[in-house]
């Protein structure tokens, strides 16, 4: 699956290291890349991060909202499709699962 996922959070550290592991045993190398936006948190997310070499982290020091972070994920994402997720998204194995299904044409 050629599929850039695209993570925008801010200040949902436990909520997101809990979906990266989802995402992680869901998809595996099957996704292209993972890009995680930081909308500016102040809990530690951009400490955390750095040290997951399979994501590719935009931090923002401040907040510029939910549309600037997804445009700027898009704007450095290399695959040939898109999955975007919230930070504490729990439904994330639904998604990727729906996500796939239809791109394989099911």
């Amino acid at each position: 699956m050629d599929t850039s996922v695209i993570v925008i959070t801010r200040d949902e550290l436990p909520y997101l290291r809990d979906t990266l592991v989802v995402l992680g045993q869901t998809l595996g190398d099957e996704a292209g890349e993972y890009i995680v936006v930081d909308d500016g948190s102040q809990d530690g997310t951009k400490e955390w991060l750095a040290g997951i070499d399979a994501v590719r982290l935009i931090h923002h020091t401040e907040k510029k909202g939910w549309m600037s972070s997804l445009n700027e994920g898009i704007n450095i994402a290399h695959g040939k499709h898109i999955l975007v997720l919230r930070g504490g998204d729990a439904d994330a194995p639904y998604y990727v699962d729906a996500t796939e299904s239809r791109i394989r044409g099911g």
